[in-house]
């Protein structure tokens, strides 16, 4: 462990002194880093381009696809931080209480061509600090159900319904499930099932839980209504067998699954649209989140814009967040089907829509925006996250129900709150 605290303390030392050594940044160029997709790259570019054109600025594109927050963090360490940096809020908190972003509400409230109005008021609420936005957003993140409508046809279930319901969803995901084979698992399922945290959380908030209080600062995971929800999705394996367990899935992604149409049902987001567009050879479509006690809450998150602290050319980079922020780009990265727009005018365009490309109900992904509520991430989420994760991996598994796992959990992560 010393010697891990050693390597990592003598990294950032060359960087600071690389800092130092590093030539000053050219008036009228921006540094601007981002991961994504060659798809997300292709879209990216001509924008860019487009950008330089009518501002007379440069933009230097720092493309970081793996690890993108890790060398992030080392940047901004090293006081060598992108002038204009793309981020999500699940890490957001991390670097805003550190002070690492500039508050963009003056400066948006001052626009010619922006106003807050423009934006879902979600995707703005993910990007705010101790009262100040700290971000402008490109995209709306949530989760729905695709369904295999002719697998449905085949079964003779009618297609869910947008008010359908948990207890609904649990029955028809049996029914759709095809039967063990002589060594006890299924070739075919009703529902997916990942051990990610996006994907359990609609079941524990939906079940009227939480994973902390209001304020951040305690655990609430292990609270009745929250081990209602988490011990209700791990039933869709082990009780129910419903859902694929580890071995059953083997190699394969719930999105492979649903394309070999041995899922009937995969909760997914927007990002899944473009492949299965290009892929599925049967009918298909989405359907809300199904009601839980509390409703039908799946998460509302946001990635965007923000600028740096460090950065010498603040009103250059606003001008660059401006732009990206603005209707062009939106209608850009949204015409691949790949995400949901943060912009109201372009989610409620065709663009988005898109009429008669599938899903036909695209607009269920707008409807998950309004009941929707952000990730509650804090600073220390990446170990919270880990403790959490840590202590679930028995219930996925089926040894531990969910309140003989969590039990004793906040002892460890209160105190990371």
């Amino acid at each position: 462990m010393q010697m891990i605290r050693f390597l990592r303390g003598l990294c950032l030392a060359v960087l600071f002194c690389l800092s130092a050594c590093t030539p000053r940044q050219p008036e009228g160029v921006i540094r601007l880093s981002t991961w994504g997709s060659p798809e997300e790259m292709a879209i990216l570019k001509p924008l860019l381009q487009r950008f330089e054109v009518q501002s007379g600025l440069k933009v230097e594109l720092m493309h970081i696809p793996d690890k993108y927050f890790q060398k992030l963090h080392a940047l901004l360490a090293a006081n060598l931080a992108p002038d204009v940096m793309f981020v999500n809020n699940i890490q957001f908190p991390v670097y805003a209480s550190n002070g690492a972003f500039l508050d963009l509400g003056p400066r948006l409230a001052a626009s010619d061509t922006l106003k807050e109005a423009d934006f879902f008021p979600q995707s703005l609420d993910s990007f705010r600090w101790e009262g100040q936005l700290q971000a402008l957003p490109r995209d709306v993140s949530n989760l729905v159900i695709f369904y295999n409508r002719d697998l449905f046809d085949a079964a003779g279930l009618p297609y869910p319904r947008a008010d359908w319901t948990l207890t609904e969803m649990f029955d028809t995901a049996q029914k759709l499930s095809g039967p063990p084979d002589a060594q006890g698992q299924r070739q075919r399922f009703g529902i997916s099932f990942s051990d990610y945290f996006l994907f359990w959380l609609p079941y524990v908030w939906s079940a009227g839980g939480d994973i902390f209080d209001a304020s951040r600062s305690r655990l609430t995971l292990n609270e009745p209504a929250a081990l209602a929800g988490l011990q209700q999705y791990a039933d869709l394996r082990h009780q129910l067998g419903a859902a694929p367990k580890s071995a059953e899935a083997g190699s394969l992604s719930m999105s492979q699954l649903f394309m070999q149409q041995k899922l009937a049902m995969n909760l997914n987001g927007r990002w899944a649209v473009p492949l299965y567009r290009q892929n599925l050879e049967f009918n298909w479509d989405i359907v809300p989140f199904p009601q839980g006690p509390a409703g039908s809450i799946v998460d509302a998150d946001a990635s965007g814009w923000v600028i740096s602290s460090q950065t010498r050319q603040p009103e250059a980079a606003w001008q660059l967040v401006s732009f990206l922020a603005g209707q062009q780009a939106a209608e850009a990265f949204s015409k691949p089907g790949l995400i949901i727009p943060a912009r109201r005018d372009v989610a409620y365009s065709e663009t988005f829509l898109t009429p008669g490309q599938p899903p036909a109900s695209a607009h269920y992904f707008l409807e998950a925006i309004d009941s929707g509520r952000p990730v509650p991430a804090v600073p220390y989420w990446n170990a919270v996250l880990e403790q959490i994760n840590q202590a679930l991996e028995p219930v996925w598994e089926g040894r531990l129900t969910a309140e003989e796992a969590l039990k004793g959990l906040e002892q460890r992560v209160d105190p990371l709150l």
